[in-house]
């Protein structure tokens, strides 16, 4: 995404801008009693600069049925807006098991053929049905989406996926965004871990430090697990500097390597 004049989301999360199933990705809850972990890393911790990130969220020994999902967002990243049709922002997965089979639900956020700076296609697949939605999207800071509510049927046997509501609001530069999801799993399945790739499109924050993201997971039931993760952002690192003894050497085999070159110049 990008479009430099409009600051955006700071992660991708992220997330970029993604609404539906980021929710549904970093949905493997836990009851009270168990625990749900977050991990964020992104291939670059560097203020202000452009980055991937890879969300992983996983519970033991996993969840079922209806679950809502809240995951701040903090202040100071921001979105980096597509620059053409077709370009892949995200992707979400899902893994669980359903009896003795293995469950597996994908979803895919590219950017829209006709106006791919606001809009986006989100692709589900859900164990062999695929379900295709164009939604609007608002890179700049407080933009976001939203989603649902949306069906999207599974695999023989197994009930399809509801997404009740998705709403993602992208954080400022003072003020925290958030993403809220209210989803039904299938029944019978349980999921056990998910992963969301955001590609390069998330703006790390401009000024170093560390910045907390909280998933929060509430099951029918009201029990609330949730899980923080701290993402360390740094600033670039300081050329070093040089003492007059090093300028004095640096100045000496510049000079040895130009009367070098001239001389074979001449030759």
């Amino acid at each position: 995404m990008v479009i430099e004049k409009r600051k955006g989301m700071k992660a991708s999360v992220v997330l970029a801008a993604m609404v539906v199933v980021i929710a549904a990705a970093l949905v493997p809850i836990a009851t009270a009693q168990e625990r749900v972990t977050l991990d964020i890393t992104p291939d670059t911790g560097i203020a202000g600069e452009r980055a991937a990130y890879r969300v992983v969220a996983t519970a033991d020994p996993g969840y079922n049925g209806c679950v809502l999902i809240n995951m701040s967002l903090p202040a100071g990243f921001g979105a980096i807006a597509p620059t053409g049709p077709g370009q892949v922002i995200a992707t979400a997965e899902l893994y669980g098991v359903y009896g003795e089979h293995e469950w597996y639900a994908k979803t895919r956020f590219e950017s829209n053929s006709q106006d791919y700076l606001n809009r986006m296609n989100v692709t589900i697949s859900n164990n062999g049905d695929v379900g295709t939605y164009v939604i609007s999207v608002d890179y700049g800071p407080g933009g976001g989406a939203q989603v649902g509510p949306a069906d999207v049927g599974g695999m023989q046997g197994v009930g399809g996926m509801h997404i009740n509501k998705s709403v993602l609001v992208l954080p400022t530069d003072t003020e925290d965004g958030y993403l809220f999801g209210n989803i039904t799993i299938p029944d019978g399945v349980t999921l056990t871990h998910s992963t969301l790739n955001i590609n390069r499109y998330v703006r790390n924050p401009s000024e170093e430090g560390d910045y907390n993201v909280t998933l929060e997971l509430v099951d029918g039931e009201g029990d609330v697990e949730s899980d923080t993760e701290t993402i360390h952002i740094r600033s670039p690192a300081a050329l070093p500097a040089l003492t007059p003894i090093g300028l004095i050497a640096l100045v000496g085999l510049l000079s040895v390597v130009l009367v070098g070159a001239t001389v074979r110049r001449k030759k």
